[in-house]
């Protein structure tokens, strides 16, 4: 598998739009494309609110999403 950081200005448009309709609302912090034998996906890190997640969207615009709570980092005291 081969992963690569990429701009927003380069996700394709068809990715985009399942994006933007499945989250309103929503910070980009992060997006790669990761290349398999079996295809290419894109990669997500957004916030929406005080929740982050992690979408994948496979090029055929099958979409997984996991949600992460702020919670779960640590941090120092």
């Amino acid at each position: 598998m081969t992963e690569y950081e990429i701009k927003e200005s380069q996700i394709p448009k068809n990715i985009l739009i399942i994006l933007n309709s499945n989250f309103t609302d929503y910070a980009l912090e992060g997006a790669e494309i990761a290349e398999t034998i079996s295809g290419k996906s894109y990669e997500f890190e957004i916030e929406q609110g005080k929740e982050e997640f992690k979408v994948l969207i496979n090029s055929q615009g099958n979409l997984t999403k996991k949600k992460k709570s702020r919670e779960e980092k640590h941090h120092k005291d």
